[in-house]
């Protein structure tokens, strides 16, 4: 007769010992988790720069072979370079060295759009926002002139009348003193080709400088210093990408 209250004893204690070490264990569960998720965020955020940096090189590479047959940097264009084909979009300008097919309002190809712009998009608005600017183009590099400056615009913008710029006339302004980005138009440096970037990685301390402000871009554009965590992938004007820290290339160049 005491079997039966015995065993049920027993159970008990296995019961009680059994839920213990589940909450203990579901603790750890979570806390392995978080570093988990921390370790697989920083992984992903590492292959998102290095796919972002391998589309400026393609991207480079389309211009190289667009500036072969054409002589000029394509254009005009606009300075927002966004996930949604238009006439103004460098994505449709080149069309012909990669995509013949695409047409205006079609969905970007992949190497016009940093992947990790995506994902941070798709964090803060719950899918991807259409027709905002992922990267922007260099339409203002200033260079001193005797007491002024004189604005130069390579991938000339849509609506001010002008054509691109061939790149002998870029090469040619070496070595002019740049006051590009300083608000009192003094010059920090000479222009290089080399040195000044075409395509950018966009954010918002980006666009806040002197000469890029673009308020209407803010709602999607990242708040923080570089969308890839203290650094920009650039393209330059000699068509090479690279990684940048941010706090080089403040002012437009790479110092």
């Amino acid at each position: 007769m005491n079997r039966p209250h015995g065993t049920r004893s027993h159970r008990k204690g296995i019961i009680g010992f059994t839920l213990t070490e589940l909450l203990v264990a579901i603790a750890l569960v979570v806390v392995l988790v978080g570093l988990l998720m921390g370790g697989l965020q920083k992984t992903r955020q590492a292959a998102n720069r290095i796919a972002c940096l391998s589309n400026l090189r393609q991207v480079g590479v389309v211009i190289g072979l667009y500036i072969a047959d054409n002589r000029v940097y394509p254009g005009p264009s606009n300075g927002g370079q966004n996930d949604v084909v238009g006439s103004g979009q460098l994505s449709y300008l080149l069309r012909n060295y990669y995509a013949p097919s695409i047409k205006i309002g079609d969905r970007t190809p992949s190497i016009f759009v940093c992947p990790e712009w995506l994902a941070w998009s798709n964090h803060g608005a719950g899918e991807p926002p259409y027709g905002y600017p992922c990267y922007t183009a260099n339409h203002r590099i200033i260079l001193k002139n005797g007491t002024g400056v004189i604005t130069y615009d390579p991938f000339a913008s849509i609506g001010d009348g002008t054509q691109p710029m061939r790149p002998t006339q870029l090469l040619g302004l070496e070595g002019t003193p740049d006051c590009s980005y300083t608000a009192s138009r003094e010059p920090h440096g000479t222009f290089s080709l080399s040195r000044t970037w075409a395509i950018a990685d966009i954010d918002a301390a980006f666009l806040s400088l002197t000469a890029n402000g673009a308020n209407a871009w803010s709602p999607y554009v990242p708040p923080k210093t570089a969308i890839h965590g203290g650094t920009r992938n650039i393209l330059f004007f000699d068509m090479h990408a690279e990684p940048v820290p941010a706090n080089r290339l403040e002012d437009g160049q790479l110092h």
